[in-house]
């Protein structure tokens, strides 16, 4: 059952949420089935005597429509990189490994990421990896989940590879000897396509610009429809102690005249049992929205957050769930200025919470 109806913000409606080890498969109705209606609606009014042939043209269209969206989706990604392809992830794929169907797909996601491709990643277990890929403009790396109605080439595809999730390794993505990076983007297309286990002092997301020089940056990494589950998921006051601990992303330094990471997204995700979710410093024009925070929760020792996050500005906050966890929801470190926060949901039913402090600010 989804967690949300996401038909609109002002008909967002919290549902209850699926246990943690609940394997998402609801989607998007597809777009062949859309394709079929209109196609059909046409014809009927057309009034066609020859049905046969209306069905053909139907089926070219649904055809013509799939490429368009791949065409739409591989554009957007490439922001016009003359060598961006569409390529496939398949684990335990034994064909020639060149990615270009799923008969040859990858067998596990490559170590060397193209900027501009677009990665289709069926159901199965992957290694994590390091992105330290230069800027180009704003050229993507996208990672997506292959489902039903997106997966790119037909080829060798079945559905039974994009009806599940993808379980990812964790990532450390940091500038490299030729610049900085950025303009990333995981999406798991639907809830939860992507997913993350972690163990104990594990983070998923690594997040670190080493050349710690003012007017450097990591801009623009969204993350969509992934979960992140760490050791401490649906146990009250999980005894931490002095670490190591368990983040789902997590960015290092970032303080006052450090490098900058601008224009994050967070959307329609989950955290569940770490000690912070979000670990995050100068992200300004963040938007979290749609997403569930739970189980972040500790002993005195630890001291857990929801989300740490400093010398952040013009951050959006909206209709999030935030429950079972103890001592602070958002806590605020120096400069956090123009932020909005609304329509979230907070409630609590078996770790003891400070009401008062869901949001508290530490100039």
């Amino acid at each position: 059952m989804e967690l949300f109806s996401l038909k609109s913000e002002l008909k967002f409606k919290p549902r209850f949420a699926p246990s943690a080890g609940a394997v998402g498969k609801s989607q998007p109705h597809s777009m062949k089935a859309r394709t079929s209606l209109i196609a059909s609606s046409f014809f009927q009014k057309c009034d066609f005597k020859f049905s046969g042939c209306a069905r053909l043209v139907g089926r070219v269209m649904e055809n013509v429509c799939s490429v368009l969206l791949a065409i739409s989706l591989l554009a957007l990604a490439q922001g016009g990189s003359a060598n961006a392809a569409i390529k496939h992830v398949r684990a335990g794929a034994t064909g020639k490994g060149s990615g270009d169907n799923w008969n040859d797909a990858y067998p596990d996601i490559p170590s060397q990421l193209v900027r501009g491709n677009i990665y289709y990643i069926a159901n199965g277990n992957y290694s994590g990896g390091e992105i330290t890929v230069p800027l180009n403009g704003t050229n993507q790396i996208y990672l997506k989940k292959a489902s039903v109605s997106d997966h790119g080439s037909n080829i060798g595809w079945s559905d039974s590879y994009g009806d599940g999730t993808a379980i990812l390794g964790t990532w450390y993505i940091h500038d490299g000897p030729d610049g900085d990076t950025g303009f990333i983007t995981f999406d798991g297309a639907y809830r939860f396509g992507f997913r993350i286990n972690l163990g104990v002092g594990s983070i998923g997301f690594t997040i670190r610009n080493d050349s710690r020089i003012a007017g450097r940056s990591i801009p623009n990494l969204t993350f969509k429809y992934l979960e992140i589950v760490g050791p401490g998921d649906n146990v009250v006051n999980y005894p931490w102690g002095a670490g190591p601990y368990s983040r789902g992303i997590r960015i290092y330094g970032g303080l006052e005249g450090d490098p900058g990471y601008p224009n994050y997204v967070v959307s329609n995700c989950r955290f569940r049992g770490l000690l912070d979710a979000l670990f995050l410093s100068r992200t300004d024009n963040l938007l979290v929205e749609h997403s569930e925070f739970a189980w972040a929760n500790g002993d005195s020792a630890s001291h857990p957050d929801v989300v740490w996050i400093s010398h952040s500005s013009g951050c959006i906050w909206r209709y999030n769930i935030f429950h079972e966890f103890n001592v602070e929801g958002i806590e605020m470190s120096g400069v956090c200025n123009n932020w909005r926060v609304y329509g979230n949901v907070v409630f609590n039913r078996y770790a003891p919470i400070e009401v008062s402090r869901f949001i508290e600010h530490h100039i």
